[in-house]
């Protein structure tokens, strides 16, 4: 496997993180 593959899936986690905080502020509270 290569190493960007490492940087992809860090990506990929802050993208789902940001989705998820997101997503918290649309939810009423």
């Amino acid at each position: 496997m290569r190493g960007g593959n490492q940087q992809e899936m860090m990506l990929q986690l802050q993208l789902q993180s940001m989705q998820e905080k997101e997503a918290a502020l649309l939810e009423p509270a």
